[in-house]
């Protein structure tokens, strides 16, 4: 006779997303003990994970989320690339929770990193816990917090962009900056998210950023490219070169890409940014 009831199967598949035949026999192992049950049936989410670990995941989303510092004086922001298997995951509702769960357990923990994210407690675990606990018992795919970050400054927006109007945000931006208007911080989001989902990462952020070699390698090439030419010709075709490098590859030189007017570095003005950070679903950033 089954020492379980119709109720307790109901609560436990509500408790936990696992199907009615998983919750059924956890419960016959625990005999009716539901506490058990449901370490039978975490564990097995764990399990089931861990197989699924070697597939790839391609899809996911990007979410963020801004509070007050504590200090009361500024803004901090936290972001994270939460990764599925499939899209039509990535729009369920369950992973969007789990990202929201996640989320709200980076913001009290104040974790910075995805290692410092990863161990953020949630109201049943750790996140690591919470993400093998949502893939084993009821998306059934391998899901990733392949990437977490934080941002702090007078200001912090965010910006995050849809590639279909069905699916979650795949790309997205938080910027932290001092003496900013909120307005211009925005245009700046934008424009970096933009420059991001095109090329896969981000550029420098000032001339001082570019690495001498990599200076030294477009110095190389403009003068392979243009061997024969007077020593005075030549180095007005090096630093020709060289500037134009640095306003396709370094953020302070480049033309906002909404309006090709107006220079990053102008648009800051006396301001400054304190820090952005952004990821590409896929990407590298």
């Amino acid at each position: 006779m089954a020492n379980y009831t119709a109720a307790d199967i109901k609560m436990l598949r509500e408790t936990t997303g696992a199907g009615m035949l998983d919750v059924k026999n956890a419960l016959v192992e625990a005999e009716g003990d539901i506490t058990r049950a449901t370490e039978i049936l975490r564990i097995k989410g764990a399990k089931a994970a861990a197989k699924r670990g070697e597939r790839e995941t391609a899809e996911g989303l990007i979410a963020s989320k801004i509070v007050p510092a504590k200090s009361g004086k500024s803004q901090v922001g936290y972001i994270i690339e939460l990764d599925s298997e499939t899209d039509f995951v990535a729009k369920s509702p369950d992973f969007i929770e789990l990202a929201d769960t996640i989320l709200d357990a980076i913001v009290a923990s104040d974790a910075d990193n995805l290692e410092s994210a990863l161990s953020a407690e949630t109201t049943s675990g750790t996140v690591k816990d919470k993400i093998e606990e949502v893939a084993g018992m009821k998306l059934r795919e391998n899901l990733v917090l392949k990437n977490a970050g934080k941002v702090e400054g007078e200001v912090v927006v965010e910006y995050l962009h849809k590639k279909d109007a069905a699916l979650p945000p795949y790309v997205g931006v938080i910027v932290g900056v001092d003496g900013v208007s909120e307005g211009n911080a925005k245009k700046l989001a934008a424009h970096l998210a933009s420059y991001l989902g095109i090329n896969g990462s981000f550029p420098y952020k000032s001339v001082d950023d570019v690495p001498k070699d990599v200076i030294e390698s477009e110095e190389r090439i403009a003068r392979e490219k243009n061997q024969g030419k007077p020593d005075e010709i030549m180095q007005k075709i090096v630093s020709g070169a060289l500037n134009n490098f640095y306003k396709q590859q370094v953020l302070l030189e480049q033309e906002l890409a909404f309006d090709s007017t107006v220079l990053i570095k102008n648009l800051l003005g006396s301001g400054e940014i304190t820090n952005y950070v952004g990821f590409l679903v896929g990407g590298t950033a």
